[in-house]
C-alpha cells in the first residue's frame, strides 16, 4: 500500500486519541507540540497522559463509543480492541478524516513516520508501516548528525527570507544566490565564528546577487 506523505498544520485544529496508555501519551504529546486541540478518550489514563491535560487537551476516561465520532482533523486509534479500531477506521474514511491505527497500515489512511526535530528543521523517516524499528535507528542516527546548529541556520536563513525576496528578482537568481550561500559553509561559518557572521555572509551574498551580477 502506498500513502502520502502529510504536511499538515494542525494549529488550532481539532484531533481525536483513542486509548489512554503510553502510546496514546505519545500521539497526544506530539499533537500539542504542533498546536493541536486534542480529545482522549479511554479507561485508565496513564500517568504521562494525566500531566498533559489542560486547556489544550481533555481526557474523557471511559470507553469509546461511536457518538465520540465528531468532525476531527487526524485521528489515531491506539487501543488493542479491535472492534474499536474496525470502528474507528471505518467512520473517519467514510467522514472523509485521516486515520491512524497504531500498528496497522491495513486500517490506517495515513501513517506517521519517525521525525528528527531540530526546530524548525524536520527530518522524516518512513518504512510505509513495514518497520517502525527500523524508521527509529535511522532518527537515532540522523539526530547524532543533526544538531542545534542546524536548527539556528534554518532560523537565519528564514530571516533574510524576505530581503532576498525583494532584492533578487527572479526565482532562479534567487536559487542560486541561497545554494551559494550554503555552499561556502554556512553552517561552519556559523559554528567558528557565531550567528553574527553567518548573517553577515548571507547578507553579502544577497547583496551581490542584487547588483545584477552573477550570483
Amino acid at each position: 500500500m502506498n500513502y502520502y506523505p502529510l504536511y499538515m498544520n494542525l494549529e488550532g485544529r481539532k484531533c481525536l486519541v483513542v486509548g489512554a496508555g503510553a502510546v496514546a501519551a505519545r500521539k497526544a504529546r506530539s499533537l500539542l507540540e504542533c498546536g493541536a486541540r486534542v480529545t482522549v478518550v479511554g479507561e485508565d489514563p496513564v500517568p504521562a497522559l494525566l500531566r498533559l491535560e489542560g486547556e489544550s487537551l481533555t481526557i474523557r476516561p471511559r470507553k469509546f463509543r461511536r457518538s465520540d465520532m465528531g468532525r476531527y482533523a487526524l485521528v489515531f486509534g491506539a487501543t488493542d480492541d479491535a472492534a474499536v479500531n474496525r470502528t474507528l477506521s471505518r467512520e473517519s474514511r467514510r467522514r472523509g478524516m485521516p486515520v491512524n491505527i497504531v500498528d496497522d497500515p491495513g486500517r490506517s489512511t495515513f501513517i506517521v513516520p519517525a521525525v528528527c526535530r531540530r526546530g524548525d528543521l524536520s527530518i522524516a523517516v518512513s518504512t510505509a508501516g513495514k518497520s517502525p524499528a527500523v524508521a527509529r535507528a535511522v532518527r537515532e542516527e540522523l539526530e547524532s548528525r543533526y544538531g542545534r546548529d542546524h536548527a539556528v541556520m534554518v532560523d537565519l536563513l528564514g530571516a533574510h527570507r524576505e530581503e532576498m525576496m525583494k532584492t533578487v528578482p527572479g526565482h532562479r537568481r534567487r536559487a542560486a544566490a541561497w545554494k551559494k550561500i550554503l555552499d561556502e559553509d554556512l553552517l561552519e561559518t556559523l559554528r567558528k565564528k557565531g550567528r553574527p557572521a553567518a548573517a553577515a555572509l548571507i547578507r553579502r551574498h544577497i547583496r551581490e546577487a542584487g547588483k545584477g551580477g552573477r550570483p
